[in-house]
């Protein structure tokens, strides 16, 4: 229910829509203690949620998602890709890997051209040039 409710944000008043994320917020904590089994692991936790409730529920105000789905779906092709070839034999190709995917998922994400970047990237290295940055399209950084 409490993502239902989430999903209902701008579609309601904003004062409804809080009220009923507290709800469902109270109403997990509430059965998080009711339906507590008697070992000391599953306390642990009933208590870590119980004093950081703040915390775990902070994306009720701040507007930050509350899955990190997002996260998940940007290193999907990361994980398949190192399944598939079995990763690297060295640290160097683990550096490699990281880099690369790094630079193909911030260019998908930016919309910007990875062949051009790349492209430029290299003459940049052999006219002893600025590299050009992922941070911003038009930031240089120096090595």
């Amino acid at each position: 229910m409490m993502f239902k409710t989430l999903h209902c944000r701008g579609k309601i008043r904003d004062v409804t829509w809080f009220r009923r994320m507290y709800a469902h917020r109270d109403m997990i904590l509430k059965v998080a203690w009711q339906r507590l089994p008697d070992n000391k692991d599953a306390i642990n936790i009933a208590e870590r949620l119980w004093n950081e409730r703040d915390g775990y529920f902070h994306f009720i105000v701040s507007g930050v998602p509350p899955t990190n789905n997002l996260c998940e779906q940007s290193i999907r092709r990361v994980v398949i890709d190192r399944k598939i070839t079995q990763g690297t034999r060295s640290d160097w190709g683990d550096r490699w890997q990281e880099r690369i995917w790094s630079v193909l998922s911030t260019c998908a994400q930016t919309g910007r051209d990875v062949l051009s970047l790349l492209r430029e990237s290299v003459s940049s290295l052999f006219a002893k040039r600025t590299f050009p940055s992922l941070l911003k399209m038009t930031e240089k950084i120096e090595f």
